[in-house]
């Protein structure tokens, strides 16, 4: 005679392993509801126990400079990202000049640029360059970590200028740009 079968298994049987599965499931949650218990952390309040605490205090010192002395932005802080602004400020004023000479536009634009941006800048003709003026300030799209992103107003457009911080040094160079349609002529 064999040994009575209950819910599938055999009593006094060895237990199979889907059961073994399911009751280290049940432990582990009946582990997390009473040993754990997410949400119930608390920090200490003041005056009511627990370590006491104090405001917290921010050193402060001279912004950062170079070995002569002069002052080098940190990369995203607002005088750096400054900084960047008045360089894709800078590039797209130059790069708005369409009746220049090749040669005489690309040293404009090229002053801004990154040098390897400034090799491909060479075979622009700004002829095809399609606005002549920046019509306004220029607006951070985005910053990361030494790249600041400039939307800049033309009477054609909107000239997306991309900087970067060359080296981590404060020295902030176009890398790319882009061109988006649509303004006032």
């Amino acid at each position: 005679m064999g040994l009575p079968v209950f819910h599938g298994r055999v009593l006094g049987g060895a237990p199979r392993p889907r059961f073994l599965v399911q009751a280290a499931a049940v432990v582990a949650i009946l582990v997390v509801v009473l040993v754990v218990r997410p949400g119930t952390h608390r920090e200490p309040v003041p005056g009511q126990g627990g370590p006491a605490t104090s405001p917290s205090t921010v050193e402060t010192s001279a912004p950062p400079a170079d070995e002569g002395g002069v002052y080098v932005p940190v990369p995203g802080s607002a005088a750096a990202t400054g900084r960047a602004v008045r360089v894709a400020e800078s590039f797209a004023t130059a790069w708005a000049r369409p009746t220049l000479p090749a040669a005489t536009w690309w040293r404009g634009v090229s002053a801004y640029a990154e040098p390897g941006y400034a090799a491909l800048l060479r075979t622009v003709d700004p002829a095809n360059v399609p606005a002549d003026r920046v019509t306004g300030a220029g607006s951070t799209v985005s910053t990361a970590d030494g790249l600041v992103v400039v939307d800049v107003p033309t009477d054609a457009g909107t000239c997306r200028v991309t900087v970067a911080d060359t080296g981590g040094t404060g020295e902030w160079k176009v890398s790319t740009h882009s061109w988006r349609p649509g303004g006032r002529r």
